[in-house]
Formats: C-alpha cells, sequence, structure tokens
C-alpha cells in the first residue's frame, strides 16, 4: 500500500509538473506574440578579462555566452503590454537597459518606469562577455543559459530552468524554485570543482569532467538518484540519496530536489 501510495503521488507531481512547465513556455509564447509593442535596445561596455558580470532581471530570461572577445555586448528586446498600444509604446520609451561598473564589477539591469497591474514588460537579456568572466545571473520568472564560462557562476531563478553547458569554472552555484537544472562541465573543468545545485521542483542533471576527485552528496524527497562515478568510499548509498568520494582530491558536489530524479555522471 506504501509504494502504490508514493506512485501516485509520484505521477501526481509529474503530471502537475508537465503541466506548469508546459504552461509556462506557452505563457511566454503567447506574451511575446501579444505583446502591444515590441523594441530593442543593446549597450558595449569594456570589460576586463577576470572581473565580474552582475546581471539582475525581474521578468524575462537571461543568456551569458563566453567567447574570444575584449568587452561585453549586450542585447535587449523588450515586450510591452497595456491596454493600448499607445500606452505600451510610452512604457517603452522609459524603458532602459543599464550597464554601470561599480567596484570591478560591470551590473546589467532594466530600468523600468513606475507599471499599475494591467502593464508589464517583459525583457529577453542575451550577454557576450570574454571567456574568463565570473558570471552572477539572477531574474524572478525566466530562464537562465550560460554558455562557455570559466570564472565562478553563480545563476538563480525563482521560476524557469537553469543550463549550463560547457562550463570551465572550479565554482558553481545553480538554484531555482521551479524548473530542472542541467550543468555540463567541459573536459578542462578543474578536478577539485565545487558546486551548489537545488531546486525545489524538478530534475538535474550534471555531468563533470573525468578528472572530478572530491566528495559528492546528491538526494531527492520524490524520485530515484543516479551516480556514474566510480568511488573510493560509499558511506550512503540508497535509492533516495547517496553521499560517496572519488579520488582523493578536494572537490565538492551537492546536488539535490524536492521532486524529480538526480544525475550525477
Amino acid at each position: 500500500m506504501k509504494v502504490l501510495t508514493t506512485r501516485i503521488v509520484l505521477i501526481a507531481l509529474m503530471s502537475a509538473s508537465l503541466a506548469v512547465s508546459g504552461c509556462y513556455s506557452s505563457a511566454v509564447s503567447l506574451g511575446k506574440c501579444t505583446a502591444k509593442y515590441k523594441t530593442c535596445q543593446s549597450a558595449a561596455r569594456d570589460f576586463e578579462s577576470g572581473s565580474t558580470l552582475s546581471v539582475r532581471n525581474d521578468l524575462g530570461p537571461i543568456s551569458v555566452s563566453g567567447g574570444n572577445v575584449t568587452g561585453c555586448q549586450i542585447t535587449g528586446r523588450m515586450y510591452v503590454h497595456a491596454p493600448t498600444k499607445r500606452q505600451a509604446k510610452e512604457i517603452a520609451e522609459q524603458v532602459r537597459l543599464a550597464a554601470e561598473r561599480t567596484d570591478g564589477t560591470l551590473m546589467v539591469t532594466v530600468e523600468k518606469p513606475p507599471l499599475d497591474e494591467k502593464c508589464a514588460v517583459w525583457t529577453d537579456l542575451e550577454i557576450v562577455v570574454p571567456s574568463r568572466a565570473h558570471v552572477d545571473c539572477q531574474t524572478e520568472l525566466g530562464r537562465i543559459r550560460l554558455a562557455e564560462i570559466e570564472g565562478d557562476v553563480r545563476a538563480v531563478t525563482e521560476f524557469g530552468g537553469i543550463t549550463c553547458d560547457q562550463i570551465v569554472s572550479g565554482n558553481i552555484t545553480a538554484k531555482s524554485e521551479f524548473g530542472a537544472v542541467r550543468v555540463k562541465c567541459a573536459g578542462t573543468c578543474p578536478a577539485d570543482l565545487v558546486a551548489e545545485v537545488r531546486t525545489e521542483f524538478g530534475k538535474v542533471r550534471f555531468d563533470v569532467p573525468e578528472t572530478f576527485q572530491g566528495d559528492f552528496d546528491i538526494g531527492t524527497e520524490f524520485g530515484s538518484t543516479s551516480a556514474k562515478l566510480s568511488t573510493a568510499s560509499r558511506d550512503q548509498w540508497k535509492r533516495h540519496r547517496k553521499t560517496a568520494t572519488t579520488g582523493s582530491g578536494n572537490g565538492r558536489l551537492f546536488l539535490c530536489t524536492e521532486f524529480g530524479s538526480v544525475r550525477l555522471k
């Protein structure tokens, strides 16, 4: 009976997850198509390799790519909703893509005029920086995508998935309230990688470099865990949680979700 009850709960939660995820994607697409006014802003700033990029976006996704560049290129696509097209245009004219430097950090934000409950501004941010940048991204509603970053990585969203691809960083933090998290480390990622990945509702997938050595702790409340790594010792090895050590290094991985599966390989 206990097993049956658990399965019923899992099926119900999985159905809810898929439904909300589908609604999220549909709502975003519909919202962009039905916006009363659309505009685009761009900015270019000097950016020293090894410095910090901090991005804050309350409504909309963030995408940051590292490359062989000498500065920071920012593009913001704004979708404005208002009762009339004229009102939407007036709001759009007051929206500003800001990029200001303070204490060695380039802070990117979207400045908006006061809005009533009938109006909203959704902004897609796409940014290119030198690969050796440290990146700190946060949005309330929207996905975060990071690629080919070598500096420290921090990605936080309340509602949306997180994808980190070909990350070379030795320090990774990725947190979502509702959304899957996917991290793929490059082969050149440090063997003593330290990472913390959390989501309340969604699956976690984490690919470590073959050279990784250290401790890992992966767990879920509802779901399963899998670790395809050779281990020197296994402190705890159960379906819902696995703690172990591989090699003799100082790496540390903590991966967890309330509902969903966790896969480490």
